[in-house]
């Protein structure tokens, strides 16, 4: 039909397209619904939304999601925790006469698919010989089976859906027959477990497995030792970032004295602490959430743009969704933080913004910054990968094998250098001492002892650029007689 249409939408992010494997985040928290156990990517909220359902009053997974996106992150991973003790639901599906032939199981512990949220029925095309069965969410049907004649098809097809698995298992209970037909039914028997426990954020935190790659993980809302330290543990381990945040009514001593536990600890240089805080759009109102996914927003967007050896604090941190931090520090109150291992987070020109780039660690002569952890991290990363291709090589007499080695490292390290994350050294003349890295791969560190046994070893020396934190300028008035300074 001729004529103009217009339609609308929401956007739902992500505000950029990510190239930087270091810019994704790792989130665990509560969800309204969806599986537990496991840990699925998300590139926008309508993927959170089709996953793990909106916003709950007990927990910010949520909140944190959609900031992230808003604020310009592209890749999340999100675990969902449960209590330990909490159950699935299910529901029996029957033959004739009231035996069970399959059982369905909600994908997700708890009482979430209970009250019709989740259901499942199933219909005969050739009454007696075949059937289909169909999943719904909230009545609308979501997965849906072929035509089987058996059992045990049916139960392979849902088992090997990937999005059957958003939502149900299946189990052949063994009889003869096949089910009968029945109307759309509720999933029952789910339980939601005692207490959320600091142990089992922990255990969704240790679900985010090396394999998925670097990045920055966190658990809003949680803020325990125990917690805390799954998060700096987990990011030591799989070489990311922890980035924590405290209570919501906690004032900049108790986040300073808080810090205070974990600046001497072993892998400190692998936390960032940030305070306080910050509000969101809520309707017409605003609402105030942890500040953990605005924090790894900007870290996603400056790796994205810039290179990780550059901190996402400053302008480049400015809020596009966050309105406001929830308290107001002053500038005072900033560098008390800042002297403490905390980063703030401050209204400056109007605008909010990230207002420090500290690791939690008191090596300060190493790791002040959180780049110096941030750019080691990529480059364990990127030699990982890029090396791959130079295993079981033979080692010749020619050392071919090491010059590749040696090329292969040497272009990571100066794709840094040019990008500015490398200090290089100059002398009074201007020519450059070293290029502020070293890659070794020779005969002094492979001896003929150890290549007979199969090992090649590199040494890669870096010398991490620093930031500048501070501009100090020194102005002098001087009166009509006087010579300028």
């Amino acid at each position: 039909m001729p004529g103009v249409i217009v339609t609308t939408a929401v956007r739902t992010g992500p505000t950029n397209t990510q190239t930087a494997a270091t810019a994704t985040m790792f989130v665990a928290g509560l969800t309204e619904r969806g599986p537990d156990g496991t840990v699925h990517l998300v590139t926008s909220l309508s993927d959170y939304e089709d996953i793990f359902g909106g916003s709950i009053a007990a927990g910010w997974t949520y909140e944190t999601i959609r900031t992230f996106f808003e604020e310009g992150g592209a890749r999340a991973y999100v675990s969902r925790v449960v209590a330990d003790d909490a159950v699935e639901a299910s529901l029996e599906l029957d033959k004739t006469g009231g035996t069970p032939v399959i059982t369905l199981t909600a994908a997700g512990k708890g009482t979430w698919s209970h009250s019709g949220v989740l259901k499942a029925s199933v219909s005969q095309p050739t009454a007696g010989t075949n059937f289909k069965i169909s999943v719904y969410l909230n009545d609308v049907i979501v997965f849906a089976t072929k035509t089987h004649t058996t059992v045990a098809a049916a139960v392979e097809e849902i088992n090997n859906s990937a999005v059957a698995a958003l939502y149900v298992t299946a189990a052949d209970e063994g009889e003869t027959g096949i089910p009968a037909v029945v109307a759309a039914s509720n999933f029952t028997n789910g339980d939601d477990g005692g207490a959320i426990a600091a142990a089992d954020v922990v255990s969704a935190i240790g679900l985010f497995t090396e394999n998925l790659g670097p990045g920055a993980v966190c658990a809003p809302g949680y803020t325990s030792s125990t917690v805390r330290e799954g998060l700096i543990s987990h990011a030591a381990g799989s070489r990311r970032i922890a980035i924590l945040g405290f209570d919501k009514d906690d004032s900049v001593n108790d986040a300073i004295a808080a810090v205070t536990d974990y600046s001497d600890a072993d892998n400190a240089e692998f936390a960032a602490f940030f305070y306080p805080w910050v509000k969101i759009p809520d309707g017409s109102l605003t609402k105030t959430v942890p500040c953990e996914g605005y924090v790894c927003a900007k870290r996603a967007v400056v790796h994205n743009t810039y290179g990780s050896w550059n901190p996402y604090a400053g302008e480049r941190s400015e809020a596009k969704f966050v309105t406001a931090p929830a308290v107001v520090l002053s500038k005072a109150e900033s560098e008390t933080l800042d002297a403490g291992y905390v980063n703030a987070i401050k209204v400056i020109s109007g605008t909010t913004r990230i207002y420090g780039a500290r690791s939690a660690s008191s090596d300060t002569d190493n790791f002040r910054f959180i780049i110096a952890r941030e750019v080691l991290n990529q480059i364990v990363h990127e030699a990982e990968i890029a090396l791959e291709a130079l295993l079981f090589l033979p080692i010749d007499g020619r050392r071919s094998t090491f010059s590749r080695v040696a090329a292969t490292l040497t272009a990571i390290m100066d794709r840094i250098r040019v990008g500015g994350g490398l200090y290089e050294a100059f002398d009074g003349t201007g020519k450059q001492i070293d290029p502020g890295y070293t890659v070794q791969v020779n005969d002094s560190i492979n001896p003929l002892t150890q290549l007979a046994t199969g090992v090649i070893k590199a040494k890669i020396g870096a010398r991490v650029s620093s930031i500048g934190d501070r501009i100090e300028v020194e102005i002098t008035k001087s009166n009509l007689t006087s010579t300028l300074v």
